[in-house]
């Protein structure tokens, strides 16, 4: 039973050790520029539209408020534009192209500006040519370029017409066709454009219909950033929406704190090669979350003081620098500490006693008095042997001390998050400090309940080494072990601090069939937490493997016609690959790598020819940290970013059923392109989810959320492709809806519902497609329904079903007759299936 458990142990123990993924930039220390660019005959007008994150606007303020009496007027935000002038380069023809400013805009007050709800627009012009003959235009933003994303809008009037630009991050070149020079064009010219249209589509350009100008992202924090930036701005509080607001504070906390960074390798390191214990292990977590939460409050305290003259995220590299070299000296005392230890150890121990002999080397001599040393071993208090006479100790060389342990736990949380800083900054600029002060605190909690968790983990396993007597000839120098993880972590932390001041300072479903003749595959997680694909019929008999070895899948989707499936392997190393698995052979294939990135949500197109997913960057250039959308080819596993623009946001991308328009979320909307004619819609969203297409593409099933009596409420809407109307089709205030899909014909919607009455669980609910007859198909109590599919005669829904009441927390298949509300139990054990159609 032993085993196992020390096999456990060593596993935990490599996790947490190899976990160097690097840290991500904040999206609250970064800049959005949307920037328009409309082509007339004898001219080009620019609209330079700068959103700044929240970290970086008091600073921005102070610069341009030169009288600092709190407002910015006309006068002072000319001066700041003229000054910035020299940001924006063009070209025409290759030659400098002279800017004229127009004028600038400033947010009517700071707070306004904090809370996001004015930007900076700065207007600019300049003459081209009017020779009839074409010519070429390139542009450049150099402001902050580093610590920016750019989205570019070309439109053209006066009969203008222009070639797809191409952008390449802050760049973008043009050449502009006037009317007289049309006629010869060998391409399809365009008089609208902008950054996000995807690369992929088979729109070679013309002339697009008039619609809305789709709005960009901003780019503010993840998700967890997104929703308590949420809360400090709802407008109506009770003690209800507190205690929400602190709850969810809370949660994300402790996700937060299972991303890259806040110490988890040091602390588990530190744990484990000293003699810890549950104190210890409580004691350190505190330590870095108070120092991670005053860290908070200082500099946030330090900005708003001080916003003229120091911006948060210059500050913080230097912190970085500061903790990871606090971590090398505490790594150096402690190696040489047990080192030293160590060596001693390898002497026997002696003990020596004098004594005094009379020895007559002749009759006649006097005799001497010599004094010997007589060496006797004998055992320490803690000294002991298994049966062969060698003595040995497991002692670590010291005690924890308190200075140690302090200063590991400062160097740990020393880095302010600027996640917290920001949610600090927005609450103070809308006069809602308390709220703000409360969630930073929920959050750190959160993080401590973390860090101390995985404090606990590591003394209990360095207590099974203990047991074990075979790990003897190791014990001995496993405290110089930890040691050197502690240190060769301090040493990588201060580059990877080091790299990054010195960048940023300058140093489709399938077709009718019954479910008899149909398969399932779905995903099951094994007992070494390694996540396989499965294939099974309805009667669960005889699963086969689809997938298998070390590497994980992580996420799948099977193709159109169900004969393979995409799959994102994890390796074990962290890194994630895109696999392809035949169904009937079983043979796999690596279609292409995810270098130095995290991919999710692989989605078919409906001609199987391509894979759309979410493509992370882990690289230290990505501005931002967030999800963007990419493709590859099946047939040649060639992968590119939808985007000419690589860093442009995207999330839960989705193919309209006749292939003709591409679907994705951003923080604030769902992006809708057409990539016959290149038309966009941009549907107002909140949450970010993914749209769901009618199986005749004409209309959109998605979620939001709305706000009642101080409730978040995930609510069900339709968006009406003809009509270009949203109509919220579950109005019922008393359930919350969480999934939805569409039935094969387009009549019915499949929801799970959660009522707000019941302290637990949800139900899988059917309604029409206007939201009428909606009604109840399972009654499982304290459970949770996932991975609504359909059958393909609409028959049938497939799910999986977790039992709240079981433990450990397991999920099993299910499927649910729609006529009758009848249910199936499967007898599969696993998750998020998917149906295998012939």
């Amino acid at each position: 039973m032993k085993k196992p458990k020390i096999l456990l142990a060593v596993i935990l123990l490599v996790l947490f050790f190899t976990q160097a993924l690097p840290v991500l930039a904040h999206p609250a220390d970064v800049y959005t520029h949307h920037i328009h660019i409309n082509i007339a005959q004898e001219s080009v007008a620019i609209k330079w539209e700068i959103r700044p994150g929240p970290l970086l606007i008091q600073s921005i303020w102070f610069n341009a408020d030169a009288d600092q009496d709190g407002a910015v007027n006309e006068e002072e935000a000319i001066t700041w534009g003229n000054a910035r002038l020299s940001q924006i380069t063009s070209l025409l023809n290759g030659v400098k192209l002279p800017l004229t400013l127009d004028g600038v805009q400033f947010p009517s007050s700071v707070d306004l500006f904090q809370a996001g709800q004015e930007f900076i627009v700065v207007n600019l012009s300049a003459n081209t040519i009017d020779s009839g003959e074409i010519y070429q235009l390139a542009f450049k933003n150099g402001f902050e370029e580093q610590k920016s994303l750019n989205w570019y809008y070309v439109t053209a009037e006066d009969g203008m017409k222009f070639e797809t630009p191409q952008q390449k991050n802050a760049q973008i070149a043009l050449k502009v066709f006037p009317p007289s020079a049309q006629d010869g064009a060998q391409v399809k010219l365009l008089d609208v454009w902008d950054s996000s249209m995807p690369s992929l589509s088979s729109w070679q350009g013309g002339t697009l219909p008039a619609t809305p100008e789709p709005a960009a992202p901003t780019p503010q924090q993840n998700a967890n950033l997104e929703q308590l930036l949420d809360l400090v701005r709802a407008k109506e509080f009770s003690l209800s929406f507190y205690i929400f607001a602190l709850g969810i504070s809370l949660v994300l906390g402790a996700l937060h704190a299972l991303t890259p960074g806040h110490g988890k390798t040091v602390v588990a390191a530190y744990l484990v090669g000293s003699r810890g214990t549950v104190w210890h292990a409580v004691v350190l977590g505190s330590v870095v979350t108070l120092t991670h939460t005053g860290s908070v409050f200082l500099l946030g305290i330090i900005t708003l003081a001080a916003s003229k003259y120091i911006v948060p995220t210059d500050i913080i590299p230097w912190l970085e620098i500061l903790s990871g070299l606090l971590i090398v000296g505490l790594g150096m005392y402690l190696l040489w500490q047990r080192f030293v230890y160590w060596w001693k150890l390898r002497q026997p121990a002696v003990v020596q006693e004098k004594s005094t002999r009379k020895i007559s080397l002749t009759p006649s001599a006097a005799p001497k008095k010599v004094t010997g040393i007589s060496v006797i071993q004998k055992p320490s208090a803690n000294m002991h042997h298994h049966g062969d006479g060698k003595l040995h100790s497991h002692d670590v060389p010291e005690a924890i001390t308190w200075r140690s342990l302090i200063a590991l736990g400062v160097s740990g949380g020393l880095v302010p998050c600027p996640d917290a800083i920001a949610i600090l900054l927005v609450a103070v600029a809308i006069n809602r400090i308390f709220l703000g002060l409360a969630l930073i605190v929920s959050f750190s909690l959160g993080l401590a309940v973390v860090l101390i968790a995985i404090g606990l983990l590591m003394v209990s396993s360095r207590r099974l080494f203990d047991k074990v007597s075979f790990l003897d000839k190791i014990a001995p120098v496993m405290p110089i072990v930890s040691a050197v993880v502690v240190l060769a972590l301090g040493f990588a932390l201060t580059w990877g601090a080091y790299v990054r001041a010195k960048d940023s300072l300058g140093l489709g479903e399938a077709g009718a069939g019954g479910v008899e003749d149909a398969r399932i595959v779905y995903q099951l997680e094994g007992q070494d937490r390694i996540k396989q694909l499965f294939i099974s019929d309805i009667r669960g008999s005889q699963p086969v493997a689809l997938t298998s070895g070390s590497n994980s899948a992580v996420d799948f989707a099977p193709s159109p016609d169900g004969s393979r499936v995409v799959y994102i392997a994890q390796t074990g190393d962290l890194k994630n690959e895109i696999w392809l698995a035949d169904v009937n052979s079983g043979e796999n294939k690596k279609l292409a790598d995810c270098s130095e990135a995290m991919c999710s949500q692989p989605v078919w197109s409906p001609d199987g020819s391509r894979v759309l997913y979410e493509h992370i960057s882990l690289e230290a250039t990505n501005a931002t940290g967030l999800a963007t959308l990419w493709w590859v080819d099946v047939n040649t596993g060639k992968a590119q970013s939808l985007f000419q623009e690589e860093q442009l946001p995207g999330a839960n991308p989705r193919w309209s059923p006749d292939g003709k328009w591409l679907s994705y979320a951003t923080s604030e909307n769902i992006q809708l392109y057409n990539l016959e004619n290149g038309e966009s819609r941009a549907i107002t969203s909140a949450l970010g989810a993914s749209a769901a297409w009618a199986p005749d593409g004409k209309s959109v099933l998605y979620r939001d959320v709305i706000i009642q009596s101080n409730q978040f409420i995930t609510q069900l809407f339709i968006y009406d492709l003809q009509t270009k109307t949203s109509t919220n089709i579950s109005p019922d205030l008393g359930f919350e809806n969480i999934l939805a899909a569409w039935s094969p014909d387009g009549e019915w919607i499949a929801v799970v519902r959660r009522d707000l009455s019941i302290p637990r669980g949800d139900q899988i609910w059917l309604m029409r497609a206007d939201g009428s007859e909606s009604h109840a198909i399972t009654d499982s109590l304290n459970s949770l329904h996932g991975t609504l599919s359909w059958s393909g005669d609409g028959k049938s829904i497939l799910y999986d079903l977790y039992d709240l009441d079981a433990f450990p927390l397991a999920s099993k298949l299910q499927m649910v007759d729609v006529a009758s509300s009848k249910v199936t139990d499967l007898g599969i054990a696993g998750y998020n299936p998917k149906w295998l159609w012939p």
